[in-house]
């Protein structure tokens, strides 16, 4: 008998009947699904036919095709679920069994990470199912030894090319450089030509330029000839070279190449429509959308995943086209799904002010529902409100925008700080000019941080250093900058001049974080280095007894305490941080992380998990199930949430530029939850990518 695909993801059962046929779908696959399975399981009232139904389907062993050592562990792992599946009177049988299901898998594996990693999730789900902690500790030291020590990071020795661009000897790291992406396997080859390509774009080196451009050419022709039946992650960067070089027609025919060989990869797709619009024009643009179901493409999900993926200016371009065509209406609509799913592309929001404006006050504030710790739908209304003449309005949309996020550090280049622009321009239209040019220069100052960052990026440190300092000489009040500049002396082993940057950083901080502070370039490992944490410790309780009520510093002192290793010290000041703002998100995901990991702390704290479920924004709401093991009570929150829950945006249905199929694609394409909650979740979608039972049934 030949094995058969897996069923996928499917509607939620009505009854035991319904999901055991559900069930036998996967008699001739390699091995069961769990986790889609309990999502689609039906109600807890019919859960005790389910599990009879598991325990008879076992007897029968209908995998027999399987090898005896698989259908066996096929045969305890649905044991194991259906006692899972009991709660409470369960436990201790699937503790039994989980146990006998890991000891092989994880004495196959290398003692090495991400292994460990594993290992230590399989740790949690052991206390969970009542193991105590010295328990799991030992079976897991009897089993795979050393897997505590093991904590993920991993240093790699610096290469001579890195040295030498550091020290400043230029040419010879470029030199060395060039032979080492060269000879490099292809998985690593594109990331250094791209480094190499960035080198050439910011020395204006045309020649390197050319050269780099060549070698990527030659080696991606060479792997679409090849058995290769994928290409490595950093080959985008050659399609956006060759488009800002106006290079159109070889992206077209090169990515025409390589779709023959991975045709539904997004990233190749998307310049692909570029090309053809470039080349050929909008009509032409929109006439190849409608051939995208033979790219794997073919419901809203797909459609605006390829629109709002890495390459976003497709979705602007699509609707710049529909525009042209006398559909702008149409261009409207996508537009306003476009910005649900991305949530923070400044230039889809540029496009709806300039475009469409009649409408945009009202969806905007529907956005804000839909992730109300998203500061962009807040900037975009002040720009709206700067536009109709009202300034006062504009303050304010501007001023909760910059409470929100301060430091605005998950946007990239040339948009991070917007909140400033307009600030400055709402100071300038009420005619403070001196406050005016005041944030023209904090945000002039962060785009010469951002120059700083693409020679840091290249490893021409030194460069970077001055850099640095001079947009702190512009203004010295951003910590990003001074966090980057510290971290950069470090490498450079400047370390007594770092100490006053640190400092200062540490001490901007507290007032430069919101509710979802967002790390910029660099300042996510502000608190790796000894020297770095123990500077910012003293700072941030020195902060603490003259500002005791800012929660921002706690958690800031957490991040301190977890960078140590001291998780529980960490989560106290979490905790505190949490009590004073209980709409503090990203601690939230903090406090919710360590109790997930630390599953016997999770009764003593219902109440904030509870408060944290609150909280978050729609779209992340399968992300509050993702570690559950309490499968019934998770299964009630989910359907609770899926029928009361009132979805946040209630837009204009979207038009395809297709006949929608099946959701096929879903099997194989990864779709941001950002995107899927647009159309609202069901019960089986909060449920799915539960940790547990994708673990349990990888032990197949």
């Amino acid at each position: 008998m030949e094995m058969e695909d897996d069923p996928g993801p499917q509607p939620a059962a009505k009854n035991s009947d319904e999901w055991m046929e559900r069930l036998h779908l996967y008699d001739n696959a390699w091995r069961v699904d769990l986790d889609n399975l309990y999502a689609e399981l039906p109600s807890p009232e019919d859960w005790q036919a389910v599990r009879k139904g598991l325990e008879s389907d076992v007897q029968k062993s209908k995998s027999s095709w399987l090898q005896e050592g698989a259908r066996e562990r096929r045969a305890e792992s649905l044991k194991c679920f259906a006692a899972v599946l009991q709660g409470e009177s369960g436990r201790e049988k699937a503790l039994e069994m989980y146990r006998e299901l890991l000891r092989p898998y994880l004495s196959k594996h290398d003692n090495g990470y991400p292994s460990a990693r594993k290992a230590r999730e399989h740790h949690r789900h052991l206390m969970v199912l009542g193991s105590s902690k010295k328990a799991a500790d030992d079976y897991l030291d009897e089993v795979f030894p050393g897997w505590k020590k093991m904590d993920g990071r991993h240093v790699e020795d610096q290469e001579q090319w890195q040295t030498a661009l550091a020290e400043g000897r230029v040419d010879e790291g470029i030199e060395l450089l060039w032979d080492e992406a060269k000879e490099a396997e292809s998985y690593k080859k594109f990331s250094l030509l791209k480094k190499l390509h960035t080198l050439a774009v910011i020395l204006e080196r045309k020649l390197l330029k050319e050269k780099v451009l060549l070698l990527a050419e030659k080696d991606l022709r060479k792997m679409a000839k090849s058995d290769e039946n994928y290409f490595p992650y950093g080959l985008d960067f050659l399609f956006e070279a060759l488009g800002k070089e106006n290079e159109w027609g070889k992206v077209r025919e090169l990515t025409d190449l390589v779709m023959k060989v991975d045709k539904d990869e997004d990233q190749f797709v998307s310049y692909h429509l570029l090309a053809i619009l470039e080349l050929d024009g909008a009509q032409a643009l929109l006439t190849a959308l409608g051939t995208l179901p033979d790219r794997g493409i073919n419901d809203q999900s797909t459609y605006l995943s390829l629109l709002a993926s890495k390459n976003k200016e497709l979705g602007r371009e699509v609707c710049k086209a529909l525009r042209e065509s006398g559909k702008a209406a149409e261009a409207e609509v996508l537009l306003q799904y476009l910005i649900a799913a991305s949530g923070s592309y400044d230039p889809y929001y540029r496009d709806l002010l300039e475009h469409h404006r009649e409408g945009m006050k009202a969806f905007l504030q529907q956005v804000m529902k839909y992730d109300p710790f998203e500061e962009r739908p807040l900037i975009w209304l002040a720009h709206l409100a700067l536009k109709q003449g009202k300034v006062p309005q504009a303050r304010q949309w501007v001023e909760k925008a910059i409470a929100l996020d301060p430091s605005d550090g998950d946007q990239g280049k040339e948009s991070r700080m917007e909140a400033y622009k307009v600030l400055a321009a709402v100071y300038a239209a009420e005619g403070n000019e001196e406050k005016a040019k005041f944030y023209t220069d904090v945000t002039k100052a962060i785009r010469e941080g951002e120059l700083a960052d693409d020679y840091l990026y290249v490893g021409l440190r030194n460069e970077a250093i001055r850099r640095y300092q001079k947009a702190l000489g512009r203004f010295e009040n951003a910590y990003c900058l001074q966090s980057r500049l510290a971290k950069t002396l470090v490498e450079q082993g400047r370390i007594a001049e770092a100490e006053q940057h640190f400092v200062k950083a540490f001490e901007l901080m507290p007032v430069s974080f919101g509710p979802v502070e967002s790390h910029c370039f660099g300042c996510e490992g502000a608190f790796d280095d000894k020297e770095a944490r123990d500077i910012a410790q003293r700072v941030f309780e020195r902060v603490i007894k003259t500002s005791p009520d800012n929660p921002r510093t706690y958690y800031l002192l957490g991040m301190v305490f977890e960078n140590r290793g001291q998780k529980e010290e960490a989560f106290r000041y979490y905790l505190q941080a949490f009590e004073l703002d209980p709409f503090y998100y990203n601690c939230a995901i903090k406090i919710d992380r360590y109790l997930w990991n630390h599953p016997e702390k999770l009764k003593d704290h219902r109440e904030a998990l509870q408060q944290i479920l609150k909280i978050t924004p729609y779209y992340h709401l399968p992300k509050r199930f993702a570690n559950r093991m309490d499968l019934k009570q998770a299964w009630l929150d989910a359907d609770r949430l899926a029928q009361s829950s009132q979805h946040p945006l209630t837009l204009t249905p979207l038009t395809l530029p297709f006949a929608q199929g099946e959701p096929e694609a879903a099997k194989t394409k990864y779709i941001r939850d950002q995107i899927k909650a647009i159309e609202g979740w069901k019960r089986e979608q909060l449920l799915r990518g539960n940790r547990f039972l994708e673990n349990l049934t990888n032990l197949q």
